[in-house]
Parts: C-alpha cells; structure tokens; sequence
C-alpha cells in the first residue's frame, strides 16, 4: 500500500529487552503473606518516524492522546522579516504539526493555519481534538484530527477536556464549589479544596489542615459526603494534595509535596502534574487509605517529581533517578535515554518523555510494563 502524501513510515523493530525494576525493599506482601515480585520493565519494540520537517526547523512539542493518536510540532528560531531587531522573547517564529495515528511510526503534516507566533503552543486533548494557540492572535481548534480548524478569539471550550479530564473542577471565589460535569456542588471542607477526582466508583475531595491531608468522599455525585481518614505518613507533613486516579477510576492514589524545612515550602505545578520533592503517596484499597513508603526513592528536595496511576496498585513515576514503578516501595526501571516526565493517557496507556526527541508509551500487565520506544525524527 502506498504511503499518503506527507507521511514517512520507517523503522519498527521488536528488542524485547526485560529487567526487574530495582529496590532496597523485599517487596509488599500479597494476600498470602508473600512478598509480591518484583515489577519488571520490557521495551519491546524500537519505533522510529522521520516527520520531514524543512531545514532550519526544531523538535518543539510531542504529545499523545492514545497508544495510536498523537501530534508534534516543530519550530524555526530564525526571525521572520522584520523581526530581526526584536526582543528574542518576542520574536515571531513559524511552526509546523504533524500528526501519527500509528503510535509513532509514520507522521503526516497538517495545514497549520497560525501565522508566526512568539509563542506557537499546541494542545492535544484527545485523538481528534487538537488546540493550537498562537499568542495574540487567538486559537484554532480541530475536532477532526487536524483536517481542518476553527478560529476562536478567546480560549475554547475544548481546552476543558484537557485541564479537567473527568468532569471535575474546582472553582474558589469565596469558598470552594466542587463542578462535577457542570453542576456545581459543596463539599464540607474548610478553606481551599486541594483536590477533587473521580475514582472507584465516587466523587473525592481533599485538602490540607496543619500539614495534614484531609478527604471527603461522596457516593450520590456530592449531595452528601462522608469523612476519609488519612493516616499519618512516615515521610512528615505535607504542604499540598491532589487526587489521582487511573483513566478508568479504578485505582485512586492521594499525592502530597512535602512541606520542605530547608530551600522552601513544597511547590506545586499548576499543569503538568509535577511536584516538588519526593511525593508523599497514599493508595486506596476500597476501605482505607495506606501510606506508601519511600523505601528506594531517589531523593531530591529540590527536583520536580510526576507521578501516574497505572493500575494494579503501581504509580510510576519520574524523579532524579528517572522511573520507578511504586507499590509501595520504589523500584527503579533502567530505562535509556532517562524519562523526565510521566502520566497516564485516556486510554491507559503509561506515556514518558525525554528531553532527547524519545518518548515511552508502556502498557501493564499485571506487574509488567511493556514499552513502545519512539524516536520522532526532524
């Protein structure tokens, strides 16, 4: 079959390479007393895709929506005319975006409709809605894969599938409300809502008072809500929460940035999910919350940590030391180029980037992840 105009398809190769992640713990214990083994890492599979991007031209932003779904932008620093005595923060650049519906392998370009921007962001909220902002000018929106675009003057609407995944947002004003698929709700917690997800099956609500997180859990869509304790964590306390749960709202984790006592309070991301120090992780185990230990995590105080629910009671999650699946413990995956950041996509599958033009996409089965190896190509 012929390859489409604009698409390049090249190198998928099988490795199949396998290695038990690494830790200082024996291991948790199942339901038997035994010590659970050990999560094993694979990369299965070496995919690579060329996106013909012209000369002079740089990698600037991958994403994916889906193991098969994603789109890549690229950049060029050269001034267009007229810009040449300009301020470089404010200097026009043209850019370029491409999309995959193979996982990587091949790439086709789309007409990007943006005249040159200072800052030409793009956005993939899914694996048909793709948001490109252009600075000033406003925002185009595709709903169809990057066919084709609209205009928009002010931030779409779109954006919200981005920002608020599950349908569920917080809005503070005086007093926190809890937006659960568009209807405002209130939840019984003092001061500023932390957090607030949807997972197993209920709506959740959290917050921190005097270091200590506090959650709230609602069965009914948040008309009436019930107390969560949180046990004390080893680690201390914790200046911030937020609630994360799987795509699928299976597995619910309750994450905390460490209230540092050297450099600064603990910060947080507002965007892509990275905190300051290691993280401070609880697992719900559809009674109750339990502390996750920090036995083998690479500790930093000041480096950015992301952490992702995977299912079957692993996060992963990316620190100074690259990926570790946690259950518990920490147990570092020898991944090579190192990931940087890690999340969850919508349909589960595990998506790690570097800062090398190499991106991760890993499935699980039970206590093995398999990776896709992309190297996406100029």
């Amino acid at each position: 079959m012929r390859a489409a105009a604009g698409t390049v398809a090249l190198m998928v190769a099988t490795v199949a390479t396998a290695a038990a992640c690494q830790t200082d713990d024996k291991g948790r214990p199942d339901d038997k007393g035994r010590p659970d083994p050990a999560p094993v890492s694979v990369v299965e599979r070496e995919v690579s895709g060329d996106l013909g991007a012209p000369d002079g031209y740089r990698l600037f932003i991958v994403e994916f929506a889906d193991a098969r779904h994603g789109y890549a932008s690229v950049i060029n620093d050269d001034p267009v005319p007229g810009d040449e005595a300009v301020d470089p923060a404010r200097m026009r650049r043209a850019s370029a975006v491409y999309a995959t519906t193979d996982g990587g392998a091949s790439w086709r370009r789309l007409a990007d409709p943006r005249p040159p921007s200072p800052s030409p962001l793009m956005y993939t909220v899914d694996a048909a809605t793709l948001v490109l902002a252009a600075d000033s000018e406003g925002w185009f929106v595709s709903t169809d894969g990057g066919a084709s675009f609209r205009f928009s003057a002010v931030e779409p609407p779109e954006l919200a599938g981005l920002y608020y995944p599950d349908g569920v947002r917080i809005d503070c004003v005086d007093g926190c409300l809890v937006t659960v698929d568009g209807t405002a709700v209130e939840s019984p917690l003092a001061g500023d809502v932390h957090a607030a997800a949807k997972g197993a099956g209920r709506l959740w609500a959290a917050t921190v008072d005097a270091g200590a997180p506090r959650t709230v859990v609602s069965a009914d869509g948040g008309r009436t809500w019930s107390d969560v304790p949180v046990p004390a964590h080893p680690a201390g306390e914790v200046e911030r929460v937020r609630l994360s749960a799987t795509p699928d709202g299976s597995d619910v984790w309750l994450v905390g940035s460490p209230r540092l006592t050297a450099g600064g309070v603990g910060q947080r991301a507002p965007l892509r999910r990275k905190d300051i120090g290691v993280p401070v992780l609880w697992r719900w185990d559809g009674q109750a919350w339990l502390a996750q230990g920090t036995v083998g995590a690479p500790a930093s105080a000041q480096h950015p940590y992301s952490v992702a629910p995977i299912g079957g009671g692993l996060v992963a999650a990316v620190g100074p030391g690259g990926l570790s699946l946690v259950d518990g413990a920490w147990h570092r995956c020898e991944l090579v180029p190192v990931p940087e950041w890690v999340t969850t996509l919508a349909d589960g599958t595990i998506f790690a980037m570097t800062s090398s033009g190499v991106y991760y996409l890993g499935t699980r089965a039970g206590r093995t992840v398999s990776w896709a190896q992309v190297t996406v190509n100029l």
